[in-house]
């Protein structure tokens, strides 16, 4: 009779494999391998690199998600044991007491998100300038950005009306707009 905890105990050697295949696929795509050269690399099938890679993302956004709440939890008990401390003295009317309470419910509906957030205004200044090939070589070098062939350089040349209509939309987006 096997139990849940000697269920998986001795993994088979199948599954080892696939969980070493996994992590490989999870180490070259965070080193910077394009999903294609990862599946040249292993050869696998690029759509299903694509979708372990989906798939984990998704397992540690999950994991994250889960411990976070966890950390919240852990966080309210404190501050409701915080309140019970201070809850004899607030009763006598004990000024400190109750503005540490009032810290304290500040603090519980922070992290519980009841507050309307607070307003940041955020300002760009730019200026679009389009720069012809040999400005744009220069700008590389002075950079310190190495140029792997021409081709690289002729695509982050935008058209000047793209760029301007990017930079246009931008500041488009932050003005407030009416709900009406």
């Amino acid at each position: 009779m096997s139990t849940d905890s000697t269920k998986y105990a001795h993994p088979y050697p199948d599954a080892i494999l696939d969980t070493q295949k996994k992590m490989q696929i999870m180490q070259l795509r965070v080193a910077g391998w394009a999903i294609w050269q990862i599946a040249e690399h292993l050869k696998l099938e690029a759509n299903s690199i694509h979708n372990h890679i989906f798939d984990q993302l998704a397992s540690w956004r999950d994991m994250t998600q889960e411990m976070s709440n966890e950390l919240r939890e852990l966080e309210l008990q404190r501050l409701d044991e915080f309140l019970r401390a201070l809850w004899p003295k607030i009763q006598q009317g004990n000024a400190k007491s109750i503005e540490t309470a009032l810290k304290v419910s500040e603090r519980r509906a922070k992290l519980l998100g009841l507050d309307s957030p607070d307003r940041k205004e955020i300002t760009l200044d730019a200026t679009v300038q389009t720069l012809n090939h040999t400005e744009l070589v220069s700008e590389y070098s002075r950079l310190g950005l190495t140029i792997n062939n021409e081709q690289e350089i002729l695509s982050y040349q935008l058209p000047t009306r793209e760029a301007q209509r990017l930079v246009r939309n931008y500041t488009d987006d932050r003005e407030p707009k009416d709900n009406v």
